[in-house]
């Protein structure tokens, strides 16, 4: 029995430790498993780790292209590398320079214009420019400009460049740096020097000997010269002038004594000598001349481009005469400029400065009419030479470019130098040197052409021959690089100053029609004729009347936004047209002249206004706006469009009501309030009311109708415009709240068509309940009064003032009686007229029942 008991036992203890080595081994494989994948893992992590990251979901930024087309003037550094440019300047004189951004909108619209300006310069000037947005250029790394484009004049041996401030236009880019071309005049005369000193309000002449020994005056001279461009870039549309003269007897005419000194005139004020104290430094010079530089007599205001004060500011101070004249910036004539001079000179002649302004005034007049000579000789000149006969006379004149090479036989003893030119006519286009050594220059020349010389052409242009003349030198050695900063009489542009003179002269002329500025045949044509300015009634009459006029000069070409803006249709059709205006703040008016702008027009418009002639100009809008018309059923209802022009006629009109609604373009209730005013016209179409609208914005009207908000809603009603009435502010413009504000103010006519017109059959009702309402209580009133007349007819006076006192109390009565039954016969009719005409009412019958009734 035990072994059979316990066999079972046995069975199951060996069952059971199977199970727990099965389940032990299957731990250790999972184990293993683990091991495997994660070694697995590890592997794949290894290889390629982005697979258990988010991918990047940014990229590495395109590399930055040419913002500039490649056949053009200017040399474009995309990726904003600042060393080629330093490189540059160390062989040119000057380079002008546009920091730009590749997406910046202003820098698109600029490229164009300096493109086109460097198309004028490129044979004198190098135009450089540098992406300065490229995260990785040297550019933006080191320079931080806070907008684009930024352009800079750049003068060697100077480390800060010379900022342009004026209009980013071609004409205006070449114009500032040609300033920098010819910073100082010499003057050999007393007559260049009188004529010079008058040309601006702030002119500066130094003396400098240049026969001196034995030291002559190079550093004072570049000190001046560096003085001279740092004012100049601060003002370049009337800089302040800067001359030379060089010798003593000039100098003492000026009341110089010592040569390397300056004085700093200033017109109708007195003189200043640069202080000796003070050394001979650009900084010096320029801060000193900008501490006393004084304020133009007529000065020419330069807007920015965006919103500023450049023109409210003069207007602040007084009358303020604006002479909006088209300017070609390109051209050393500008008679419109002078006209604004010559009324500003005149307009100041009286007093202690009567003898300087008329000087002035002649010496200017003969120096105008100078350089208008002279602009037109050189421009038949430059025409006559792009003539393509003109050099066809000239067979043998020939232009010459030469550069000499050094041998490069480092080996020999005998050193060799070759000299390479390029000849081409003197009429070609290519007028500066332009050589391509790389490719034409051979390294046997030194050998094989030893004390010779060797012609041959390139390319097989029978235009052009090149030559190539190779001599030994014993004693040759290497020319050191000149530190010179002045050019030498063999550069190239010095040879050919002339003609790279012509060829830029050439080029304005194409811009000049590009940009559609005016020719200078045309300004000439407008230039102040001298008899005009012996007007005695105008010279001197600042002293003669007690309002004050100032002078201002603005260019017409990019700012005729003002003129427009001010209401002035110019009578020409071009937007460059020249007009005048004159704003008086303090009476808030605006006067234009509405003639041709000449000198003498000008002079008596002035004289109108200090004597009050003239007539207030308002501004209004040229009635080409469309009248605001409802839609649907409402088709045929519009608000009639009113201008300033149209004011009188339309809304003070006495035969007529009128609802006027002011609004602007960028009002957006203004169209609501016009919508709810289209359907209560809907409501008087068959009626004497005009529903009209004023853009205000666009129309002055009489002070008397302005408004400061909008939208805004005036009645004017008929035979009665100097009672008009605002509708409330704090009410809403809601169409009930319009409708009970005009028949509240309309005449009587107008609110019996509105009732009759508007009364249905349940108005018909109400109205017939009010009358009987109405007829009980004059029956009760009168009743009363019957009452108390029976009272008093029982009263026996006592003596005479009580039997007056009864007699008139009996008077009252009987008066207050009949009013009654005359107001209760009148219902009385009205009640049966609706109840006969309980439908509707007709308008004939209802004035016939008024007549009748006399209501």
């Amino acid at each position: 029995m035990e072994r059979i008991s316990g066999g079972p036992r046995t069975s199951t203890s060996v069952s059971s430790g199977r199970v727990q080595r099965i389940i032990r081994i299957l731990h250790r494989l999972s184990r293993i498993m683990l091991v495997l994948i994660l070694a697995l893992m590890f592997l794949i992590y290894t290889q390629d780790g982005e697979s258990f990251h988010q991918k990047q979901i940014t990229r590495e930024a395109a590399p930055p292209r040419h913002f500039f087309p490649p056949h053009c003037k200017v040399a474009d550094f995309p990726y904003g590398e600042l060393a080629p440019v330093v490189k540059l300047l160390e062989d040119e004189e000057f380079i002008f320079v546009m920091y730009y951004a590749p997406w910046c909108a202003e820098s698109i619209k600029v490229r164009e214009e300096f493109i086109q300006a460097a198309k004028v310069l490129s044979s004198t000037v190098k135009f450089v420019a540098i992406n300065c947005w490229h995260h990785k250029g040297e550019c933006r790394q080191r320079m931080k400009f806070f907008s684009f484009p930024e352009l800079f004049v750049y003068h060697t041996g100077v480390m800060d460049g010379y900022r342009f401030t004026g209009q980013k236009q071609a004409e205006y880019l070449v114009k500032f740096v040609e300033s920098f071309l010819y910073p100082l005049k010499p003057l050999y005369s007393v007559v260049e020097l009188d004529e010079f000193s008058v040309q601006g309000d702030n002119t500066v002449i130094g003396y400098f000997d240049f026969n001196s020994s034995p030291q002559p005056p190079g550093q004072d001279y570049y000190q001046f010269y560096l003085a001279a461009l740092r004012v100049i870039a601060l003002d370049f549309y009337q800089p302040v002038n800067f001359g030379v003269v060089v010798t003593k007897k000039l100098a003492a005419y000026v009341d110089i004594e010592t040569p390397g000194r300056l004085i700093f005139g200033r017109l109708g004020n007195i003189t200043l000598k640069y202080p000796p104290a003070f050394n001979m430094t650009a900084r010096n010079i320029s801060n000193w001349i900008l501490h006393h530089k004084q304020k133009s007599q007529s000065p020419w205001l330069v807007p920015p481009g965006v919103k500023s004060l450049t023109l409210s500011v003069p207007m602040q101070q007084g009358a303020t005469v604006f002479l909006f004249g088209p300017t070609n910036s390109l051209l050393n004539v500008n008679p419109y400029y002078d006209m604004v001079r010559f009324a500003s000179l005149a307009y100041q002649t009286c007093g202690n400065k009567t003898n300087v302004y008329n000087k002035a005034m002649r010496l200017y007049l003969h120096n105008s009419i100078s350089r208008m000579e002279t602009a037109k000789q050189f421009h038949k000149k430059c025409l006559k030479m792009k003539s393509p006969n003109y050099y066809s006379n000239f067979p043998s004149l020939t232009s010459r470019c030469c550069v000499s090479l050094l041998s490069k036989q480092k080996t020999s003893e005998h050193k060799s130098y070759c000299e390479y030119c390029v000849h081409q006519p003197l009429g070609s286009r290519d007028t500066v040197c332009d050589l391509d050594l790389e490719s034409n220059v051979k390294p046997d020349w030194s050998s094989n052409l030893l004390n010779s010389c060797s012609d041959f052409y390139q390319f097989y242009n029978v235009n052009k021959h090149n030559s190539v003349c190779c001599q030994e030198s014993t004693a040759f050695s290497l020319i050191p690089k000149s530190t010179n900063r002045y050019r030498r009489n063999t550069d190239p542009y010095v040879v050919n100053g002339e003609t790279t003179f012509m060829k830029q002269y050439h080029n304005k002329l194409t811009l000049q029609k590009s940009k559609s500025l005016l020719p200078l045949n045309d300004l000439i044509e407008s230039a102040t004729n001298p008899k005009d300015l012996n007007s005695r009634q105008f010279t001197g009459l600042q002293c003669r009347t007690n309002k004050t006029v100032s002078f201002y000069y603005v260019d017409s070409v990019y700012n005729s936004a003002f003129l427009e803006r001010l209401g002035i249709q110019s009578t020409h059709s071009s937007h460059s047209a020249p007009s005048v205006i004159l704003v008086d703040l303090d009476d808030e008016a605006v006067f234009t002249l509405n003639k041709d702008v000449t000198y003498q027009n000008l002079v008596r418009f002035v004289v109108n206004y200090t004597s009050g002639l003239l007539v207030r100009s308002r501004q209004s809008s040229d009635g080409t706006s469309p009248s605001e018309c409802g839609s649907g059923t409402q088709r045929s209802v519009c608000l009639h469009e009113v201008t300033a022009s149209t004011f009188h006629t339309d809304v003070l009109n006495n035969t007529q009501d009128v609802v006027l609604l002011f609004y602007t373009p960028w009002c957006g209730f203004c169209r609501q309030v016009a919508q709810s005013l289209l359907t209560i016209a809907s409501y008087f179409r068959n009626s004497n009311i005009l529903f009209a609208r004023v853009n205000a914005d666009q129309n002055d009207l009489p002070w008397e109708f302005t408004v400061d908000r909008f939208p805004t809603v005036i009645f004017l009603p008929a035979h009665r415009k100097f009672d008009s009435v605002v509708f409330p502010e704090k009410k809403p413009k809601s169409i009930p709240n319009l409708l009970k504000f005009i028949l509240h103010y309309a005449n009587f006519s107008l609110q019996f068509d509105t009732a009759v017109g508007m009364c249905t059959e349940q108005c018909i009702q109400t109205n017939r309940k009010k009358v009987l309402l109405r007829i009980g209580e004059l029956e009760r009133s009168i009743q009363r009064l019957q009452r108390r007349g029976m009272a008093l007819a029982q009263v026996l006076p006592s003596n005479q003032q009580q039997q007056a006192y009864l007699n008139y109390a009996r008077s009252v009565v009987i008066q207050s009686r009949d009013s009654k039954r005359l107001k209760l016969r009148k219902s009385q009719l009205l009640n049966g007229y609706l109840q006969k005409n309980w439908k509707h009412i007709d308008k004939k019958m209802m004035l016939k029942y008024l007549e009748e009734s006399n209501l």
